[in-house]
């Protein structure tokens, strides 16, 4: 993960002025909630109309919940982090930014049933499936771009407001049990061909990630 911070930020650094005196520079640290988690964000202000931020946030976030008489507890990936550069047209603090989005965990979910599953229209015991569970891998970055209000690095207290849209890879969906039937060619046959109903879909249907965050900023020269 620094290693990939460390190649963005470098890719950053390219498109910023090569002659920015130490007395343009200015800073700022913040406190942030949203679809990009709970966490904070440092930013640097290198003119006017530049600024580069960078951010962590978790999301602590669990659903749990029944699908045809099979419960479902899925967790979340957490922690998402961010670098990304903003550009300041010059008028209510209007921001317009971009950058990249990096995925550290994917989604695991756990299937939780009694008696009988459905597995890609084959139906199988509790005994032979086991436990159940699996995982969503959304890729290790994405790229992003938003839209927002509030400069980070003015002087003193403020709030700001992001809003925009990650753009995901193809994501990748994988089962495992531990039932008697766990490692069974035919069985995880099915298992896969489940697997990859949902793949489709979720690539289909779930491309991008929708960002909505705020918070609260402290800036400083």
């Amino acid at each position: 993960m620094l290693r990939r911070i460390l190649i963005a930020a470098a890719a950053v650094s390219v498109v910023l002025p090569a002659s920015v005196s130490a007395r343009d520079i200015s800073f700022g640290v913040a406190g942030r909630a949203g679809s990009l988690g709970f966490g904070g964000e440092l930013a640097v202000g290198v003119t006017r109309y530049i600024g580069v931020r960078a951010g962590i946030g978790a999301l602590p976030l669990s659903y749990t919940g029944d699908v045809e008489d099979v419960r479902y507890r899925v967790e979340s990936t957490s922690p998402l982090t961010n670098i990304g550069v903003d550009f300041y047209p010059g008028f209510f603090d209007l921001r317009l930014g971009g950058g990249m989005m990096f995925i550290n965990n994917p989604t695991t979910f756990a299937a939780r049933y009694e008696g009988t599953i459905d597995i890609n229209g084959q139906t199988y015991t509790d005994a032979e499936v086991g436990a159940l569970t699996g995982e969503l891998d959304h890729g290790d970055s994405a790229p992003y771009v938003i839209i927002g209000l509030g400069r980070q690095t003015n002087r003193g207290l403020g709030i700001f407001l992001d809003l925009g849209a990650a753009f995901l890879d193809e994501q990748r969906m994988t089962y495992r049990s531990t039932g008697t039937l766990s490692g069974d060619p035919t069985f995880e046959a099915e298992l896969a061909a489940e697997a990859q109903e949902i793949e489709d879909k979720v690539n289909k249907y779930v491309k991008v990630y929708p960002i909505l965050s705020a918070g609260i900023r402290f800036g400083f020269h």
